[in-house]
């Protein structure tokens, strides 16, 4: 695919780095990529191409903030854990900056009921020196996959799973999960990508004895787009438009899925559900 140049006032990567460079910064692609996980900078263009463009008053904003000693200050430490019942009004109060005019808290029994059968549902970052603090949680429900796609088909509602239809992670073997939220607070959308370090983390060691096969998503929420994009979960329209799942035994297109799965393979032979099949189906003539 041909590239396109850039609109006026961008530039490419390549372009970034030297204008920042002339300006007697110097840093590497890989920094302009940290700084835009990190949500100091962002990337322009359409969703469609891999080609991303950087806005130059941005760059030149960095410029001013890193020659200057005014850059934004030292992201908070943090810490990551489960959500236990005593995080639940930081839960809440996280959502209240999220969603200040969509808060429902008729759902909250039964999400703590799931979180008693797996406390691992939800996964939290925490500010390191007060735990009252919550800066962003990621809630990934083990299911059955066929009740999956019920939820994801409109069958059913998330919240009328039962504690039974719960999976705990007692058991060997495969699970499907579905990602119900994934929330940030607005100053620290870097931390979600950490979260998802976090539980792959979780999962490596796990390996092989348990193991994720398909993670389904939809996305609701700006904070849940961005992750869905930047795990290249393929599109499932066929069970709702924004509807999404990410195939753990294709090669990723997302550099922190290939790397787990690199992680995965050098601790042990993948099992059957995690192994690429390109085959194709066999046809038959009449």
């Amino acid at each position: 695919m041909p590239r396109t140049p850039p609109p006026e006032g961008q530039v490419t990567l390549s372009d970034a780095v030297k204008h920042l460079h002339s300006r007697g910064l110097q840093v590497s692609e890989g920094m302009l990529y940290r700084w835009t996980e990190a949500g100091r900078l962002k990337r322009y263009g359409p969703e469609t191409r891999k080609q991303k463009f950087f806005k130059l008053s941005e760059l030149d904003q960095i410029i001013v903030e890193e020659l200057s000693g005014t850059r934004r200050p030292k992201p908070t430490p943090v810490t990551f854990d489960i959500i236990r019942r005593e995080d639940l009004p930081a839960c809440l109060r996280l959502d209240q900056i999220v969603y200040p005019d969509d808060l429902d808290l008729g759902d909250l029994s039964t999400y703590q009921s799931w979180r008693q059968k797996n406390q691992r549902v939800s996964i939290a970052a925490y500010n390191a020196s007060n735990r009252d603090i919550m800066l962003a949680y990621i809630a990934l429900l083990p299911l059955p996959e066929p009740l999956i796609l019920d939820i994801l088909r409109g069958k059913r509602a998330d919240h009328s799973v039962t504690v039974d239809e719960v999976e705990s992670y007692d058991r060997p073997g495969s699970y499907t999960l579905l990602a119900l939220s994934a929330v940030c607070h607005p100053n620290h959308p870097e931390l979600l990508y950490k979260l998802v370090y976090h539980i792959m983390n979780y999962w490596l060691e796990q390996f092989p004895t348990r193991f994720v096969t398909k993670i389904y998503a939809q996305a609701v929420s700006e904070s849940g787009d961005r992750l869905i994009q930047h795990l290249f979960m393929a599109p499932r329209y066929d069970l709702a438009h924004n509807a999404y799942m990410l195939d753990l035994a294709r090669p990723g297109a997302s550099k922190v899925v290939r790397k787990f799965q690199v992680q995965l393979r050098a601790k042990a032979p993948l099992p059957t559900e995690l192994q690429p099949d390109f085959s194709l189906p066999v046809t038959r003539s009449e």
